[in-house]
């Protein structure tokens, strides 16, 4: 190993006598150095010692620090898998009891049409002094269910007018020109059109010239909007008009749609989530986050 521009000791007697240099020659070698130069010698010696032995320390520590890297790195995975299936389990727990309070009272409800008279009032009485027990505590689990579901969105990408972008769940890419609030205006070939920013994904790909079909993909299904809105609406009147849409959108080919029934005192709500647990074709139904408006809206999943 050449360490250029560090002094080294001299082997050279050493080295002549392991070549056959006869042993008076050496010793009488060995008698002409005088004492500074023995002293420098051994100095040398001392200080190649110390620097092998700090080569060595130095090596043991980098091997020491990977590995330290590699368990800490398998620790922080092992967490954030831990922490993701708690956030499941908890997530499934409150929509479990979401449901199981959704049914108990529409069970009540059924059970009170069929009562008369003094005992028809006094369930209504007792309904009524628990709804304010029962809707704290859905709205308790709502903002629980709101927690973890912000907590494990990625955060969303930074775009902006020209940056080149993918339509989420399509083979659709374009440019952005517009950004209006949560919406933007993206140029798709020869088409623009209006898409929310969390359906956009950055790309750093050419926008390449999209086909009839491709365009197709994005083109709202005609006569059937993404969304339904049933906010201050009766009962009567917004169930069957919710449930009528639902099967007009699933029809339509929409992965997923948006019921806009305003929060007030959960009625609706209340309703449209019972109405989503039966419908056969419905896969998911879920309070919408932060930005899709929060517990005044529900995202229905299609199967």
């Amino acid at each position: 190993h050449l360490l250029v521009g560090i002094p080294g000791q001299s082997n050279a007697l050493a080295i002549a006598q392991r070549y056959g240099m006869p042993p008076g020659i050496v010793k009488r070698a060995e008698e002409c150095l005088n004492s500074d130069e023995l002293n420098v010698e051994r100095l040398i010696g001392q200080l190649q010692e110390k620097r092998l032995a700090v080569e060595k320390l130095s090596r043991e520590l980098a091997q020491e620090k990977q590995r330290l890297d590699a368990e800490r790195k398998k620790l922080q995975q092992s967490r954030s898998e831990t922490e993701r299936k708690r956030d499941e389990m908890i997530l499934k727990a409150e929509r479990e009891s979401q449901k199981v309070l959704d049914d108990a009272e529409a069970k009540a409800r059924s059970l009170l049409k069929s009562l008369q008279g003094a005992a028809r009032s006094a369930g209504h009485r007792e309904m009524a002094r628990q709804k304010s027990q029962i809707d704290k505590t859905r709205d308790t689990s709502a903002v629980r269910q709101n927690a973890i579901e912000e907590r494990r969105t990625p955060p969303a990408p930074r775009l902006a007018v020209g940056s080149p972008v993918k339509l989420n769940d399509s083979s659709v890419k374009g440019e952005i020109v517009a950004i209006d609030g949560k919406n933007a205006e993206v140029q798709a070939g020869a088409m623009r059109i209006t898409v929310p920013l969390a359906k956009l994904t950055p790309t750093s790909a050419p926008q390449a010239r999209q086909s009839a079909d491709e365009i197709a993909i994005v083109r709202r299904p005609e006569g059937v909007p993404s969304s339904i809105m049933v906010r201050g609406m009766l009962a009567d009147e917004a169930v069957p008009l919710v449930e009528r849409y639902l099967d007009q959108a699933m029809r339509a080919g929409y992965g997923e749609v948006a019921v806009i029934h305003g929060r007030g005192e959960g009625i609706l709500r209340k309703l449209v989530h019972q109405l989503c647990a039966r419908l056969p074709y419905v896969s998911e139904y879920r309070l919408g986050d932060h930005s899709e408006g929060g517990w005044g809206v529900t995202i229905v999943k299609f199967r």
